[in-house]
């Protein structure tokens, strides 16, 4: 604050000291020395003193008689305000309120004066403002209420905040710098501004809106702005959902599907919300699971009463992650009919079905949600099996035949036991005691039973009369051999007792080694050949049988085709760039029956060597040869196998062929004759000695010939002139005889 120095109290004191010694020494001769002196005039400077509150300021005096000499007095100070401004023995003026005051300075009753004015205090406004990145403020210096003009503005620190001229501040960055004001000459007074980031303005939530099946998850991001429009980063978000039951959202944005429904996803970050809406729906069906129970079960009423034939079985549906879908609707299906069958039971879950085990077999229990189905197999055994041999049976009538009932039990395996019983269904036919022998009545058929604990099992028994029983079976051919994938038919005769040929029954027939030979299952006695061997095949009718052996041998190769690739091909460099010279055939054996025979040996053969010629590459299959056409001609290729040879012709061709007219041309010695190249181009009009050919001479001693095809004789002989274009070539004889 400005103020008057002691230098200048010291200066007002030496001036009165001066004033008064000069005063003292007046050198008139009627001087009466100092004390004789009045003081005339005081003078009081400076004159008018302006002050802010809380300011001093020293006035000085100056005493001078009524010549204007200086005189040393002691003057004394007052204030016409002393509520406004005090004035001490030394003439300080201090500040008390804003006004204005007269200080006076009397000496010897001679007074003078000076103006002060007091007034507020000058500062900056405002004295602090914290300012966003980019944001501004205006600044103004004041006194009171009123603005100040003639400010100059500087800053501490404009990396982070810089001031205009008119007082604006500017933020950059974030820091802090000190703003300062300088009034006029005299006042400097300084604020402070801090610079934070910018709040968060608005808050998108992306994606907007979402669609997603329960278990699932979707990343939510954020997007803050700052009321420029600005992104901002590194701010806290939270985020809350409206309805957890259908998604729940973490304190990163990863929201997770719970149950159907709408939600919505809000973030928050400065007390600014953003949203986005999650639809959840159901997850479909992929796949539905049958399990539980057992894999097997006995039937019901055969023979195990210490075992359940009912069982349980439940059903699953899940989703295409493998996450369990429930309260789905079940259809069921059980069966086949007589294997398993659905029955109730009202211990059965809510996604189960209750079954029971009716008859020998492979059931199937089904489950069906919403349209797709799984399933799951139940075999059915029986506690107690019967086999009777022989099966069929057969007896003359008036003869017996016995018969043998194995029974197959958990505990073990018994031969007619003695706790089951032999019956037959029609005593007029055929008889059965006790011990399974039965008798033969008279011609005709009926069923002979075994039972055992509630388990029957039957055989059909014909009784034939005394001339139909089979006495011999005979199989024709003997011996035969065939290639695999043939066929032989073979018959069986059948005799009575008497040596007579029976026309009324037919003979069973079975491979023993079907891997070999089959027999046909529509065609009695037909061989079916499988694979090379050897197959033992009976006939067998009323216990009589025959056996014939069938020698199964590879097949025979009975033609080989050649085929695949192109019929012609251009040949390679006659000036068709587009056009591959290369290509593949494959080849095929086929036997008599035209069955396809594979993985035989194949010996190639690609030519004549002047238009085909075999090549290699990688791709070509196993079966196949690659070659090139590389001259005009018919190619052929050729495949053989086992001895058997098989081919296909290639017309090979020129892309360009080039004539050469006259052929032959004469000239003789030093004459001239013009030749004419006639170049035709598949798919395109003839061109006549074309630009970009040449021509050539075999023998330019005999004849030379020029760019135009003009041949000059040179001397007398033969030679050949040639003219070359794209890689084809058209010749003619030249005959130089003497001039």
């Amino acid at each position: 604050m400005p103020s008057l120095s002691k230098s200048a109290v010291g200066a007002g004191t030496l001036l009165l000291a001066l004033l008064g010694a000069h005063a003292c020494g007046d050198g008139g001769g009627g001087s009466t020395g100092p004390s004789a002196a009045r003081v005339a005039v005081v003078t009081v400077s400076p004159a008018t003193v302006s002050l802010e509150m809380g300011e001093t300021a020293t006035l000085t005096a100056a005493m001078l008689d009524v010549d204007g000499h200086p005189l040393t007095r002691v003057a004394t100070w007052s204030s016409s305000k002393p509520e406004v401004a005090r004035v001490s023995n030394q003439g300080v003026v201090s500040t008390v309120a804003p006004g204005s005051a007269t200080i006076s300075a009397t000496s010897e009753g001679i007074a003078g004066s000076a103006a002060v004015i007091v007034s507020v205090a000058s500062s900056i406004s405002p004295a602090a403002r914290t300012i966003g990145v980019g944001d501004g403020w205006q600044f103004v210096a004041m006194r009171a209420d009123t603005v100040l003009a003639n400010v100059g503005w500087s800053s501490s620190n404009p990396s982070v905040a810089t001031v205009s001229s008119t007082g604006y501040v500017t933020a950059l960055t974030l820091g802090s710098a000190m703003i300062t004001g300088t009034i006029g000459s005299k006042y400097t007074r300084t604020a402070t501004v801090t610079v934070v980031d910018q709040p968060v303005s608005s808050v998108t939530v992306e994606p907007g809106e979402v669609s997603i099946r329960i278990g699932d998850s979707q990343q939510f991001a954020t997007v803050l702005k700052d009321h420029f429009g600005h992104v901002l980063t590194g701010r806290a978000v939270t985020w809350t959902s409206s309805n957890a039951g259908v998604a729940t959202v973490s304190g990163a944005g990863l929201a997770t599907a719970v149950g159907p429904g709408s939600a919505t996803i809000t973030a928050a970050s400065e007390g600014k919300t953003g949203t986005a809406t999650v639809v959840v729906t159901a997850r479909a069906v992929a796949s539905v699971v049958v399990s539980g129970g057992l894999p097997s079960l006995p039937a019901y009423g055969s023979g195990c009463p210490d075992l359940s034939s009912d069982d349980i079985k439940v059903a699953h549906a899940y989703d295409d992650r493998g996450g369990l879908i429930t309260g789905r609707a079940i259809t069921w299906a059980v069966g086949p009919p007589g294997v398993l069958t659905p029955t109730s039971s009202g211990s059965v879950p809510a996604n189960g079905v209750h079954y029971t085990a009716v008859g020998p077999g492979t059931g199937k229990v089904e489950a069906t949600i919403d349209g797709v189905t799984g399933s799951t197999t139940v075999s059915v055994y029986r506690c107690v099996t019967i086999a009777i041999t022989p099966n069929p049976a057969s007896v003359v009538a008036g003869k017996t035949v016995a018969l043998t009932a194995t029974v197959q039990t958990p505990s073990g395996t018994l031969t007619n036991p003695s706790a089951g019983s032999w019956e037959t269904a029609d005593g007029g036919i055929a008889t059965v005691n006790p011990n399974g022998v039965a008798t033969g009545v008279k011609a005709g058929a009926t069923t002979i039973s075994f039972v055992y604990q509630g388990v029957r099992e039957g055989v059909t028994l014909t009784v034939l009369a005394p001339d139909d029983a089979v006495a011999s079976v005979t199989i024709t051919p003997h011996e035969k051999t065939i290639e695999a994938g043939d066929r032989a038919q073979l018959d069986a005769t059948l005799k009575n007792a008497a040596g007579d040929v029976i026309t009324t029954k037919t003979a069973a027939w079975t491979s023993l080694d079907p891997t070999v030979a089959e027999m046909s299952a529509s065609t009695p006695g037909l061989v079916l050949g499988r694979n090379p061997g050897t197959a033992r095949i009976v006939a067998s009718a009323e216990g009589r049988a025959d056996t014939a052996r069938v020698v199964v041998i590879a097949p025979v190769v009975a033609r080989v085709e050649v085929t695949g690739g192109l019929p012609s091909l251009p040949a390679f460099g006659s000036g068709c760039p587009e056009l591959s010279s290369d290509d593949i055939k494959v080849a095929n054996a086929y036997d008599a029956r035209g069955g396809l025979i594979s993985g035989r040996p194949i010996t190639w053969a690609v030519g004549p060597s002047g238009v085909l010629a075999r090549t290699s590459s990688g791709s070509v299959p196993a079966n196949g040869v690659h070659y090139t056409a590389i001259g005009a001609g018919t190619g052929k290729v050729e495949a053989t196998i086992d001895g058997v040879t098989g081919f296909a012709t290639v017309s090979v061709y020129n892309c360009i062929t080039v004539t050469v007219t006259p052929n032959p041309a004469s000239v003789t010695e030093g004459g001239t004759v013009r030749l004419t190249a006639t170049v035709q181009k598949v798919g395109e009009p003839p061109v006549t000695s074309p630009s970009g050919g040449s021509w050539e001479s075999v023998d330019w001693n005999v004849a030379t010939v020029d760019v135009n095809g003009t041949v000059t004789g040179v001397k007398a002989g033969t030679t050949t002139v040639s003219f070359r274009y794209q890689g084809a070539v058209g010749r003619t004889t030249v005959v130089v005889g003497p001039p």
